[in-house]
């Protein structure tokens, strides 16, 4: 049976089956691109990938981390992390192991002070994390919240969409969220000009496999498609970038902005 429709990230319409019913089938229509074997749900609307909570949880937290010093300690766990060496960080990394964030950031070699951006941030629960972890330039773009607000000195989120913020960002964040767009394409299409020179887009998601989407689908909404890193290679030439790093284990992936962009 051929699906007439036409893959999200290949654009390819060139064979789209559907997966066959096994015991990680989900229970919802899902197709397969012939061309890059991304898998996705045809047809439908866009959904939000989580709920938005009121933010108050996010507030206590800073509040209980507002003691200079377990700021400071957390902060320098984090630069260690990244490969800066620093007296204390070296014993936070040997008694508490590497930050669980850094590894995100090592491949674009992006520091505590780079200017990020985190596109469909929710209630910023990411960016309370990396704030906590010494990052000082933080912005995050919702479109379901119901006001801007400042949560802290250099963590702030916006009402809105990409398409309203000039940049530039060093490094722009979709974190379990392009999955979930129907047309990926024109929303990785608006970042290039909101990136810096060097400036990069981190995307974080899980790639194709029928098992892989039953774990993501039981917990809430499932995203509109799952890539293969063909398909984000193939999507990243059609918006202006190139993958120059791919970590399928934990579904890490980098874009650079192509030349001439």
């Amino acid at each position: 049976m051929i699906i007439a429709s036409s893959c999200p990230l290949c654009a390819s319409r060139n064979r789209l089956t559907p997966l066959r019913e096994n015991r990680f089938a989900p229970p919802f229509e899902v197709v397969e691109c012939a061309d890059c074997h991304t898998l996705f749900r045809p047809g439908g609307e866009e959904s939000p990938p989580h709920h938005l909570c009121d933010g108050r949880p996010l507030l206590q937290k800073l509040r209980c981390w507002k003691t200079p010093w377990r700021r400071f300690v957390n902060s320098c766990r984090m630069r260690q992390s990244l490969g800066r060496d620093h007296l204390l960080g070296r014993l936070m990394l040997h008694m508490f192991g590497p930050h669980p964030l850094a590894g995100w950031f090592r491949p674009g070699r992006v520091g505590q002070g780079a200017r990020i951006l985190q596109v469909g941030c929710g209630a910023g629960e990411l960016l309370v994390e990396l704030h906590l972890g010494g990052f000082t330039e933080l912005t995050g773009v919702e479109s379901r919240l119901q006001a801007d607000c400042r949560l802290d000195e250099g963590l702030s989120l916006v009402k809105g969409e990409v398409t309203e913020l000039a940049g530039p960002f060093d490094l722009i964040v979709l974190h379990h969220h392009l999955e979930y767009h129907v047309d990926p394409a024109a929303l990785l299409a608006r970042l290039p000009p909101r990136l810096a020179t060097e400036g990069t887009v981190l995307l974080r998601m899980a790639l194709a496999g029928a098992e892989a989407w039953r774990d993501l689908g039981g917990a809430g909404q499932p995203p509109r498609f799952l890539p293969t890193v063909r398909g984000l290679r193939q999507l990243a030439e059609r918006t202006g970038f190139a993958l120059t790093h791919a970590d399928e284990e934990e579904g890490c992936f980098v874009l650079s902005k192509a030349e001439g962009r």
